[in-house]
């Protein structure tokens, strides 16, 4: 009989439930939550309480007992001192995640969501490849200044589940290859695959800018900005990201409208949009140099990539470097249930989270 696997992904807005039945998808669910709602609580763990009764609603709406599931898995949160792969949560974990000794974000209620339905169906409950999962060579943790360390941050959920399957085309292993894999989405991020560990990668605020987030900055002009007008930290951090990127300079975050009002002749939408393009395409080159330029394939995923003008405008200018497989979208449900999959049966380490001393 199959394993019965509940898969929690909590995002800024919505929460994602789907229950998996082995490899088959029975359901998958997004509920959205009101800006009102979201804007009432002042931390991400006090929104436990709400986003877990969502699960046991969508739950209830599915007819679905928790007797008959086998495992949970929570998206993996913003926690320090991790490792890429797959966790067992823990109380260490869950006091980082409740005690703010982690990034605060919403991804961090996956694992605390998980543990409480896990807990009560006496259950374990599981999460896999972290946002912060590092796996860096220590010469990328070098910033310029010795008063700050670069540390990773990337969609690692997504880039290594694309990088499998864009592995499989290749009838290799991802544990075999070398791949540059873009994710384009709300955030864009960058990552530089060597034989199945992210070495380095170019998060959303050192390169592209994207939807909302301004990416890497002008720093001189930035500072000199911040002393003339008097901004907060608040607003600098809103500035950055929320107001930045493509909402700064067109009023909206949808790249689809975007690209629509370029192909309208909208000269400064397409001038924002191929900008867009410009800036992807020299993190994709950056990290292709970050493994010599010993590239198997460079790999285009994230919503954006359904774009055919984004795509092959980005492959026009990184094509030499090598072949651009492009995997549009983003599948983190069925990854998160895929990794559960792999530690019930065994086949994938089931690490121990330690708070850091």
């Amino acid at each position: 009989m199959a394993e019965k696997i509940l898969v929690i992904n909590p995002g800024s807005t919505s929460t994602k439930i789907a229950l998996f039945d082995g490899e088959n998808q029975e359901f998958v669910e997004s509920v959205d939550h009101p800006a009102e709602v979201i804007g009432s609580f002042k931390t991400i763990p006090e929104q436990l309480d709400m986003r877990t009764d969502v699960v046991w609603d969508t739950l209830k709406e599915h007819s679905v007992s928790i007797d008959g599931l086998d495992a949970v898995i929570g998206r993996g949160g913003m926690l320090y001192n991790i490792e890429a792969g797959g966790y067992k949560v823990n109380d260490d974990m869950v006091t980082a995640l409740m005690t703010g000794q982690c990034y605060p974000h919403a991804s961090n209620l996956g694992a605390l969501i998980a543990s409480r339905i896990a807990s009560q169906a006496g259950i374990p409950a599981f999460i896999s490849d972290c946002v912060t999962a590092d796996e860096w060579d220590d010469i990328a943790r070098i910033s310029g200044s010795a008063a700050l360390t670069r540390v990773p941050g990337c969609h690692v959920l997504n880039q290594k589940a694309v990088g499998r399957i864009v592995a499989g085309k290749y009838n290799r292993s991802y544990d075999e290859m070398n791949m540059v894999i873009l994710h384009m989405g709300g955030g864009v991020s960058v990552g530089a695959h060597d034989h199945g560990r992210i070495v380095d990668n170019v998060r959303d605020d050192e390169g592209a800018f994207s939807p909302q987030r301004t990416g890497e900055l002008p720093l001189m002009q930035f500072l000199q900005m911040a002393e003339r007008e008097h901004y907060s930290i608040d607003q600098l951090k809103s500035m950055v990201r929320g107001k930045g990127g493509v909402t700064s300079y067109l009023g909206t975050a949808d790249m689809r409208e975007v690209e629509k009002r370029a192909g309208s002749g909208d000269e400064k939408a397409k001038q924002v949009l191929d900008a867009f393009i410009y800036q992807v395409s020299k993190d994709a080159g950056a990290m292709a140099s970050v493994l010599s330029f010993d590239v198997v394939c460079i790999v285009l995923t994230g919503g954006i990539a359904y774009s055919e003008y984004v795509t092959s405008g980005i492959s026009a200018r990184i094509g030499k470097i090598a072949p651009v497989e492009i995997v549009p979208g983003e599948d983190e449900m069925n990854a998160l249930s895929s990794a559960c999959l792999a530690m019930l049966r065994g086949e994938m380490e089931i690490k121990e989270y330690k708070l850091k001393q």
